[in-house]
């Protein structure tokens, strides 16, 4: 499937822009002398997100509702914060550790672009928080596994979107 000239021109115009504004995000400076280094570096992300979406790779078509999971993230990165820092403090003092590896219910669904979305969606919402990391997902036993530094509840986006067919 070929795409048409004025969309692939959109795209690269609009990619461009959101990897430039998280250029001057990352540091944290609106001058002009990061323009050069931003648009370079903007440039570059730009062809590679065409040569990879040229290639099919994977497709990805996630349900516009499942982003209002990303809303309870920055609570969740502060209070999986302090969690780390006393992980850290009994590592230092010389105690056990109380991480666990644990595999949770995940419908992971098939190969088509939605349910790659919704996998990817998890995975990535989950592990942005310092506490829990998904090591993966087993399509074949509809598992999730999942790291935990310190025992805590399970992770809303991981379980939310794991109950999704």
């Amino acid at each position: 499937m070929s795409i048409s000239p004025f969309r692939f021109a959109a795209f690269a115009v609009v990619n461009f822009v959101v990897m430039l504004g998280l250029w001057f995000l990352y540091t944290a400076s609106l001058t002009l002398s990061e323009l050069p280094a931003g648009a370079g570096a903007a440039v570059l992300a730009t062809i590679g997100m065409a040569v990879v979406q040229g290639q099919n790779f994977a497709r990805f078509a996630p349900d516009p509702r499942w982003f209002r999971y990303a809303l309870p993230l920055p609570w969740s990165v502060l209070k999986d914060t302090a969690i780390v820092f006393r992980a850290a403090a009994k590592y230092a003092l010389k105690r056990k550790s109380d991480g666990y590896l644990i595999a949770i219910p995940f419908t992971a669904g098939g190969d088509d672009p939605k349910s790659s979305a919704r996998r990817a969606m998890a995975i990535a919402l989950t592990t942005v928080a310092p506490n829990s990391i998904v090591i993966g997902i087993d399509r074949k036993t509809n598992t999730a596994l999942l790291h935990l530094l310190s025992p805590a509840p399970l992770p809303d986006p991981l379980r939310q979107l794991g109950e999704r067919e």
